[in-house]
């Protein structure tokens, strides 16, 4: 299947399903004026209340929020509230400027989008920002079986391979760690990929260590633009962002990846057809 021209721009191509996706964690955030009485109990228990069905364990938090680049001294302490599914799978998360959706058992978009639909009307409905300043999704995956670090050629293009490559070497590079970023207007995309040790992670929060060596791909896509809350809206951009990171995903690799993950081997050879 030939690879698509470019990474970031245009028109994104069809989804491929992929019935065991090597996703570690999907998260999608939004950022948005500050909201002092979030760190009250009593301000956000209507918003938990709305969506305990789906998220019944409550974790509160204090985390670091740096105010500005004379940060430590400008770091303040402020409450975070973190609510989870029982099998702690899914999560959100409310602080005083962001709102967030995670999950480490991502299966399909519709599915993503449907939770995250739940989290933005609870938002608007108990939180009532003024305005919305960032907006994003990120998708990171990760190779930790040994046989797929192998594979590694096989997998991906040489453009995004570079010294990876040579995994299987007696003398091959435990770290390699590639950045690219693009713009298109308001949207950004943030890209980076690379091999990293093992008990090592580039992001404590996001993605935990592991006691392999992995193949990791982070792409971030979002937007700084200040707008006002509208759930719709809001959705519709993530969803965007979320086909524009998939672009660069499909650009990235190669079939066999595709074939790995349960991809339809029906499907991958229409769309080798198709883009010929």
């Amino acid at each position: 299947m030939p690879n698509l021209s470019k990474p970031f721009g245009g028109e994104p191509p069809p989804t491929i399903p992929l019935a065991n996706p090597p996703l570690a964690r999907v998260l999608a955030q939004v950022r948005f004026s500050t909201v002092l009485s979030v760190a009250e109990e009593a301000y956000v228990a209507p918003f938990q209340k709305s969506l305990v069905k789906h998220f019944p364990r409550s974790d509160p938090q204090m985390q670091l929020v740096i105010s500005g680049p004379e940060a430590p001294s400008a770091s303040t302490l402020t409450r975070v509230w973190r609510f989870t599914s029982d099998d702690e799978k899914w999560s959100t998360s409310l602080g005083t400027q962001f709102v967030a959706l995670e999950t480490t058992a991502y299966h399909t978009q519709e599915e993503f989008f449907s939770v995250l639909r739940l989290v933005m009307d609870a938002v608007r409905e108990h939180i009532q920002p003024t305005y919305v300043e960032r907006v994003g999704i990120r998708y990171i995956q990760r190779l930790d079986q040994l046989e797929d670090l192998h594979q590694l050629g096989s997998y991906f293009i040489p453009e995004v391979l570079g010294i990876s490559r040579w995994v299987d070497a007696a003398d091959a590079p435990i770290f390699t760690m590639a950045q690219a970023h693009f713009v298109d207007g308001a949207t950004h995309l943030a890209a980076r990929w690379g091999i990293i040790p093992p008990k090592f992670t580039i992001d404590v929060s996001a993605l935990p260590p592991v006691d392999a060596l992995t193949w990791i791909l982070d792409l971030d896509t979002f937007d700084e633009a200040r707008s006002p809350l509208d759930t719709q809206d809001l959705q519709a951009r993530l969803y965007d962002y979320s086909r524009r990171q998939y672009q660069f995903f499909r650009w990235a690799i190669r079939p066999a990846f595709l074939l790995r993950f349960g991809a339809d081997p029906e499907l991958v050879t229409q769309l080798e057809e198709s883009e010929r």
